[in-house]
């Protein structure tokens, strides 16, 4: 068993059971919410649609379905990290939760644990329950339809092995390609880390409307830069194909490199400063802050 001044496993493990138990109403809410959501997405985009053959599943319901579900999940994986400190919303609740007898860095994996892991294991398998309940309704109903399962996880799958290949040959090294998109989405789920600490109500709707106003902010600085002269058209023209060919400009590697550091740096920051705010909570909620 891991045992330390700052963490026991054990003593972790007991946490999170109370923590769960504790918010169960709640989290069952937010779990079924999940359901509700994916049988709607994916009954209303396959209803009615057997009987005529310009539906047809590859062309009609299954990427629109699949669209919106894959939408559905990116937005529900940031909502839940955004979570993080739902369970100190009032006095009572952070009393109850700052008196348990565990450390704080237990208490904050904690919720770590369960705005993320749990909730992440919860969401595609509040989907497929969702598809197989819609298939089996439509079946009652005589418009039956296969699975969309299948084809998320294809599509996810397709996302996924996009191994920086153009005309079959590599023009960026695999290994940047995938670390500049993990690292991106560690970002934004630092992002959404950090605004889960800073604002106390409605932490997934602010944070969503600062990023946007970032880039906003970013697109206007864009568009100044093209105004005072820059050509910012040839400067994105990163990868031109000439039949077989493949010509990368000079700045595409340090770009990807670049991005990588600062998404990791931005993401070491986002979880530093979340903890060190969780640190030095007090039961009576910061006026400004949640914490």
């Amino acid at each position: 068993m891991l045992v330390s001044s700052h963490f026991d496993f054990r003593r972790f493990c007991l946490l999170l059971k109370r923590d769960f138990f504790e918010h169960k109403k709640e989290n069952l809410r937010n779990y079924l919410g999940f359901f509700l959501g994916y049988f709607l997405i994916i009954f209303v985009t396959t209803y009615e649609t057997i009987d005529n053959p310009a539906f047809h599943p590859d062309t009609y319901w299954c990427p629109a379905a699949v669209a919106l579900s894959l939408f559905t999940i990116f937005l529900q994986l940031l909502w839940a990290i955004s979570t993080v400190f739902s369970n100190l919303k009032t006095k009572q609740r952070r009393i109850s939760f700052f008196m348990v007898p565990a450390t704080v860095f237990e208490k904050y994996l904690s919720r770590l644990f369960q705005s993320t892991v749990v909730f992440w294991a919860v969401i595609p398998v509040a989907f497929v329950a969702a598809d197989v309940v819609g298939w089996a309704v439509r079946e009652a109903l005589g418009e039956g339809h296969g699975l969309v399962t299948p084809h998320l996880v294809a599509e996810i799958g397709r996302i996924l092995t996009n191994d920086g290949k153009i005309n079959g040959y590599v023009f960026i090294p695999t290994v940047l390609v995938y670390g500049s998109q993990i690292t991106a989405w560690l970002a934004l789920v630092g992002t959404y880390l950090l605004g889960g600490t800073i604002f106390r109500r409605q932490p997934f709707i602010l944070t969503s409307l600062t990023v946007f106003l970032f880039i906003i902010l970013l697109v206007t600085g864009i568009g100044l830069l093209a105004a005072f002269g820059i050509d910012w058209q040839e400067r994105v023209a990163a990868i031109e194909v000439i039949g077989t060919q493949v010509k990368v400009a000079p700045y595409v590697f340090p770009g990807f490199i670049t991005q990588i550091v600062l998404s990791l740096l931005w993401t070491v920051f986002c979880t530093w400063y979340s903890y060190r705010s969780f640190a030095r909570a007090n039961a009576i909620a910061n006026k400004v802050i949640g914490l």
